[in-house]
């Protein structure tokens, strides 16, 4: 570099470089698909805090206060608190409840690979194509994808 002006050129072309590999640029279908990913993570983490918060107190009583050795009083916590647990683990609301996070999140990540595949080829972007191979390193969702066909499980309200 020789001149103010070649080093504001090559600023401004690294700038417009990062801008395009953070996907800042007119990138509105991988915006939306990956908004829908990035909610059901949301949800799903509300959810679980939600649960673990109201079934956390679950199972303490007197009894454990009585308990004068710190050892066996955390042990006895310890024991009920994972009996508490795996009794509602079991329950079916709970079990249903995962299931269908899990189904609509991968059926999300699905369409936002799917939408880095058609933009990566349309406008032969190279970052696009490393990223995909990052998200799905192991071809997990890619087969997936060549299995299931078109058919996706339905992305509704996970939050009932």
């Amino acid at each position: 570099v020789e001149t103010i002006d070649e080093v504001l050129m090559n600023h401004e072309r690294f700038l417009n470089t990062c801008l395009q590999e953070l996907l800042l640029t007119e990138r509105e279908g991988l915006y939306r698909h990956l908004s829908k990913v990035l909610s059901t993570c949301l949800t799903f983490a509300y959810n679980l805090h939600r649960f673990n918060h109201n079934f956390g107190d679950v199972g303490e009583d007197g009894k454990l206060r009585q308990i004068h050795n710190r050892a066996e009083g955390r042990m006895e916590r310890v024991r009920q608190s994972t009996q508490t647990y795996l009794a509602l683990l079991s329950q079916r609301h709970y079990s249903k409840m995962i299931s269908k996070f899990k189904d609509i999140f991968e059926s999300q990540l699905q369409g936002f690979l799917r939408q880095i595949q058609q933009e990566s080829t349309t406008r032969y972007d190279h970052f696009l194509s490393n990223l995909a191979t990052r998200l799905d390193y192991n071809d997990y969702y890619s087969s997936v994808l060549e299995s299931a066909g078109t058919a996706s499980p339905p992305e509704s309200d996970v939050t009932r």
